[in-house]
């Protein structure tokens, strides 16, 4: 049975992004967490590290970085051989089920760090945006 042409596209797309960025040195990390958990304020300190390059935009990791960025970093970092860091932070509706489990399958298949903010319910009722 073959794969739809958009699947097959979709998967060596992927395949190479996480191809060019393993080859450029970069790492990736994805914040997740609840409205009013801190991720914004922990995805913004991040860029205090060195060799640390963020995405600013609420985004999936399977969205960003594009194809394009990739092959930018990639053709960026040749001869470099520092660790480096890709951050992306949660986008909308990433808490369903459905997302949940794509999340976690992307990020043990492309080797994404996942970190999710929790914080006491009580400090986000009372906080003031």
């Amino acid at each position: 049975m073959a794969l739809p042409h958009a699947l097959l596209t979709g998967f060596l797309k992927e395949e190479i992004k996480h191809f060019l960025l393993k080859r450029a040195g970069y790492r990736r990390i994805h914040i997740i967490g609840c409205a009013r958990s801190g991720t914004t304020m922990l995805h913004y300190a991040m860029i205090a590290f060195h060799n640390t390059v963020l995405f600013d935009k609420e985004t999936a990791p399977w969205s960003a970085p594009g194809l394009g960025l990739c092959y930018t970093l990639w053709r960026q970092a040749s001869g470099q051989h520092d660790l480096s860091f890709f951050i992306t932070k949660r986008h909308a509706n990433w808490w369903r089920p459905a997302q949940v489990k794509r999340l976690a399958e992307y990020a043990q298949r492309y080797d994404v760090f996942l970190i999710n903010l929790i914080r006491d319910p009580r400090d986000v009722l009372t906080s003031r945006h």
